[in-house]
């Protein structure tokens, strides 16, 4: 009796530890940590679509996204817009007035981009065929300066 009241506590402690682990430690639902974790993991899931043929069904990373709850750009943009709506994130769309973009200039921003000191790694751009010297940046408030300082550097320098 007094060995399975032992265990029965042993268990419930374990129990009530793990619980407040759990609670302390994971983002909550609705959070900045947890939108900006979710939004990794997005990015680095390597399927963004639906398979498209009974080969595609057969593979690992099929099943790893579905796994993963089949992550889609749509899921991106919603976690996006949480941290918008958050203020964490802010979008704006940043012109070249003097050039179209194109696979030189591309290389040419990416390169910046990486080699700037940004606060936040998650950032999100995008291209729209229709507006091709516009690019659309989401990122931290503090990041935003950087891109536009990007922008103009790399846009003056293509007029000389």
């Amino acid at each position: 009796m007094r060995k399975t009241v032992l265990i029965v506590s042993g268990c419930v402690f374990v129990a009530v530890t793990i619980g407040i682990f759990a609670f302390t430690l994971l983002p909550r639902p609705g959070s900045v940590r947890y939108h900006l974790e979710r939004l990794g993991d997005l990015r680095q899931s390597k399927f963004i679509s639906r398979p498209s043929s009974l080969r595609d069904y057969c593979r690992r990373d099929t099943w790893l996204w579905y796994l993963h709850g089949k992550p889609s750009i749509d899921d991106m943009e919603h976690e996006q817009q949480a941290l918008i709506q958050l203020g964490y994130f802010e979008r704006r769309e940043l012109t070249f007035s003097h050039r179209a973009l194109d696979a030189q200039l591309w290389s040419q921003f990416r390169s910046a981009v990486s080699n700037s000191p940004l606060a936040e790694w998650r950032y999100m751009l995008h291209l729209d065929d229709s507006r091709p010297s516009v690019i659309r940046v989401t990122t931290c408030k503090a990041d935003i300066p950087v891109f536009e300082r990007i922008v103009t550097q790399i846009d003056t320098n293509l007029t000389r």
